[in-house]
């Protein structure tokens, strides 16, 4: 099967925390016996050569850096959700989309489900892992100065 599978966080290995490692073992797995073309977000331009870690796994690579909103107005906006609406990642999955026929789409965060819900006429595997409310919490409590 070709798959678009679709992160938060640029999967790499070694690394310490679920949201990246999960999806690190399933491209690993994944890619024994399916074609698995990635799609992923990253915050730090530190992150991207880590890539090569899992560019074993992978037929593509693509990636969308997600910059956290610094006002207010941004702080908001992404109050109830970790990365707010990003049109480069929208059109990243509409390029693919475009360019490849998918058998399935592979979703990992559930803020990443976002971007695939229109979609149709394709199976499409969402994996959450989190509690939004959890995340909603712990941006409000690390923003101080929500509205200035």
């Amino acid at each position: 099967m070709r798959l678009l599978f679709i992160t938060e966080s640029l999967p790499y290995f070694p690394c310490h925390d679920g949201f990246r490692l999960i999806p690190y073992n399933l491209l690993r797995e994944l890619s024994r016996r399916h074609e698995i073309h990635l799609l992923s977000f990253y915050t730090d331009e530190k992150e991207v050569p880590l890539a090569a870690s899992i560019s074993r796994f992978c037929h593509s690579i693509f990636t969308a850096y997600y910059e956290y909103p610094r006002d207010s107005r941004g702080k908001m906006r992404n109050l109830f959700s970790m990365y707010g609406w990003h049109e480069g990642m929208h059109a990243r999955i509409s390029a693919c989309l475009a360019e490849r026929q998918f058998d399935v789409i592979h979703v990992e965060g559930a803020n990443m489900g976002q971007y695939v819900y229109q979609i149709k006429d394709m199976p499409k595997i969402i994996c959450p892992h989190d509690s939004p409310f959890a995340n909603a919490w712990q941006q409000f409590k690390s923003n101080k100065n929500l509205v200035v």
